[in-house]
C-alpha cells in the first residue's frame, strides 16, 4: 500500500500544471514575446506573418499587446513561446492558442492558413480531455506537455519533428510514439529545435526525434529519426541526472542537477562551448568551466539559432557561439567557443537576473525588479528599444506602453490564484516562493522529499487576499529535487498547485 500511495505521489507531483511558468519566452523567431503575472501577452519585433497577433502585419519596435478580443477573452496565459513566424501560448486552463505562419500547420487549428491574432489549437482529437502543462516551438512545429505526461506535437514534419513514426505535416496536434524509448516514461519537459524535439523523462533521461544532419538528436548518429531515440549517456552524462533542456537551431542543451552545462549538435560557431569549433558532434560534451563559468552553478539554459545561454544562480548570464550580430552581449562580435560574461557595467549593472530566453540571433533577460534586458539582431525591432540597430551590449526594452514583469502589479489585488515557479531554480541554499490568492483563507505551502515525505512548512495560517513572498534556506537537506505545494481553502474556493525544485549544495 505504501509504495502504491508513494507512485501515485510521484505521478501527481510530476503532472501538475505550469511546473515551468515563464515571463519570457524562447525560441527561434525573429521577434520577441513576453507575459505579465495578469496573463497580457506582449510582442515585438518581425511580424509579416502575424506573429506579434496584435491584428496586422507590421513589424514593432517597442512591445505591442496580443489581441484578446476573440479566443483569448478572459483567457490567462501563463506560458509563451515563439517559432520561427509562429507564437503559442498556454492558458492557465491547460488550453494552447496560436498566431502567425501556419503553412506547415504549426498553429494546430486544423487549417493552414495563417493568422494575426490568437487562434485555438484544436481539442477534438488525441488532445480530447487533456490539460496542457507545457509548450515549445520549432522552425515550423509545435509541441505541447500533457498532465499525462505524454507529448503531442502539430505542423511541419517533412523530416520526422513530430515523432509519429511517419513524414506527414498535421495541422492538428497528433501524438508522439510511446511504443519505443518513451514507454513506461513520463516526460516532465520539452524543447524544440529548428527541425528537432527534444523531451526530458522523469527519471532525468533525454529523448530527442527529427532532423539530425549535425549530431543535435545526440545519439551517436547522423540519421534523422521519426520516432523519440535516446541520447547517449556513457560518456560525459555517465551518473548525471538532467534537470533542464534547450534547443537550438542543429544544437542541444542540457542542465544537470549539478548545475553542470552539456551540450551536442552543430558547433561551426562555437555554440557547444566545449573549445572547439568541430563542425558537429554526435554525442554529449561538456561545456568549458575553466573560464568565466569557474565556481558557477547554471540554474537556466536556453538557445538561439546559433549560440547558447545560461543564467548563473548569482544572477549573471554568460553566453557562446554565434556573435555576429552581437548576440553574446560582451560587446563584441567575435564569436566564442567557451563562454563569455554578459556585460553588465550598461544597462545591467547592479541587477539580478532572473529569467533568460533566446530568439533566433539575439537574447532577452528578466531582471529581479520586473525589467526586461535585450542584445544581438535588431533588423525587425527584436529587441524592442524603438530602434533598428544591432547592438553587442544590453539595451532595455521599452516598457512604456506594457510596465514592469513584476510578480504583482502596485495597488492591485490578484484575480487568480497562482503558485509560481520558484527562484533561483536550482538553488543553494535559498529560494524564494511566490503566490497570490484572490480571497481571504487558510493557507499553506509544504516542502516534501522524492519520497513524500513533509519536511518543512513555511506557512499554515490566515491570509488575506493579496500576493505573498517567503525565502527558503535548505540547510541540513540533502541536494536532490523537492516539491513545494499551496493549499488553500476559502470561502468561495479551493485551491492546490505543486511544483518542483532543484536543491544543489
Amino acid at each position: 500500500m505504501k509504495t502504491k500511495k508513494l507512485i501515485l505521489f510521484l505521478m501527481t507531483i510530476s503532472i501538475i500544471l505550469n511546473l515551468n511558468a515563464q515571463h519570457i519566452g524562447s525560441g527561434l523567431g525573429i521577434h520577441s514575446i513576453a507575459v505579465k503575472n495578469n496573463g497580457a501577452v506582449y510582442t515585438w519585433g518581425f511580424n509579416r506573418y502575424g506573429q506579434l497577433g496584435n491584428g496586422n502585419t507590421t513589424n514593432s519596435n517597442v512591445p505591442v499587446a496580443v489581441n484578446t478580443s476573440g479566443v483569448l477573452s478572459g483567457k490567462i496565459i501563463t506560458q509563451v513561446a515563439t517559432g520561427y513566424y509562429h507564437s503559442i501560448g498556454l492558458s492557465l486552463d491547460g488550453n494552447v492558442y496560436s498566431w502567425g505562419d501556419n503553412s506547415a500547420g504549426q498553429l494546430g487549428n486544423g487549417t493552414f492558413t495563417g493568422n494575426n491574432v490568437p487562434v485555438a489549437v484544436s481539442t477534438a482529437g488525441v488532445l480530447s480531455g487533456k490539460i496542457i502543462t507545457q509548450i515549445a516551438a520549432g522552425g515550423f512545429h509545435s509541441i505541447a506537455l500533457a498532465s499525462d505526461g505524454k507529448v503531442y506535437t502539430w505542423g511541419g514534419n517533412h523530416i520526422g519533428q513530430l515523432g509519429t513514426g511517419n513524414t506527414i505535416n498535421s495541422n492538428v496536434p497528433v501524438a508522439v510514439d510511446t511504443s519505443g524509448v518513451l514507454s513506461g516514461k513520463i516526460i516532465t519537459q520539452i524543447a524544440s529545435g529548428y527541425g528537432h524535439s527534444m523531451a526530458l523523462a522523469s527519471d532525468g533521461k533525454v529523448y530527442t526525434w527529427g532532423l539530425n544532419s549535425s549530431g543535435q538528436l545526440g545519439n551517436y548518429t547522423y540519421t534523422d529519426s521519426k520516432v523519440p531515440v535516446s541520447i547517449k549517456t556513457s560518456g560525459v552524462l555517465s551518473g548525471k541526472t538532467i534537470v533542464q533542456i534547450a534547443a537550438g537551431s542543429d544544437h542541444s542543451i542540457a542542465l544537470a542537477s549539478d548545475g553542470t552545462v552539456y551540450t551536442w549538435g552543430r558547433n561551426d560557431y562555437g555554440q557547444l562551448g566545449n573549445g572547439s569549433f568541430i563542425g558537429s558532434i554526435t554525442e554529449p560534451v561538456a561545456v568549458n568551466t575553466s573560464g568565466v563559468l569557474s565556481g558557477k552553478t547554471i540554474i537556466q539554459i536556453a538557445a538561439g539559432y546559433y549560440h547558447s545561454i545560461a543564467l548563473a544562480s548569482d544572477g549573471t548570464v554568460y553566453t557562446w557561439g554565434d556573435n555576429t550580430y552581437g548576440q553574446l552581449g560582451n560587446g563584441n562580435n567575435t564569436k566564442s567557443n567557451v563562454p563569455v560574461t554578459v556585460r553588465t557595467v550598461g544597462v545591467l549593472n547592479g541587477k539580478t537576473i532572473v529569467n533568460i530566453a533566446s530568439g533566433s540571433d539575439h537574447s532577452i533577460a528578466l531582471a529581479s525588479d520586473g525589467t526586461l534586458y535585450t542584445w544581438g539582431r535588431n533588423s525587425s525591432g527584436q529587441l524592442g528599444n524603438g530602434s533598428s540597430t544591432d547592438s553587442n551590449v544590453p539595451v532595455a526594452v521599452d516598457q512604456s506602453g506594457m510596465g514592469l514583469l513584476t510578480f504583482m502589479e502596485d495597488g492591485k489585488l490578484p484575480a487568480v490564484f497562482s503558485l509560481n515557479q520558484n527562484y533561483p531554480n536550482p538553488f543553494n541554499p535559498s529560494t524564494t516562493f511566490e503566490f497570490t490568492i484572490p480571497e481571504d483563507g487558510l493557507t499553506t505551502l509544504k516542502i516534501y522529499d522524492l519520497l513524500g515525505q513533509e519536511i518543512q512548512t513555511i506557512v499554515n495560517e490566515e491570509l488575506k487576499s493579496g500576493a505573498y513572498k517567503f525565502n527558503w534556506k535548505a540547510s541540513g537537506f540533502p541536494s536532490g529535487i523537492y516539491f513545494y505545494i499551496l493549499t488553500f481553502t476559502g470561502t468561495n474556493s479551493n485551491f492546490n498547485s505543486t511544483k518542483k525544485m532543484v536543491y544543489l549544495r
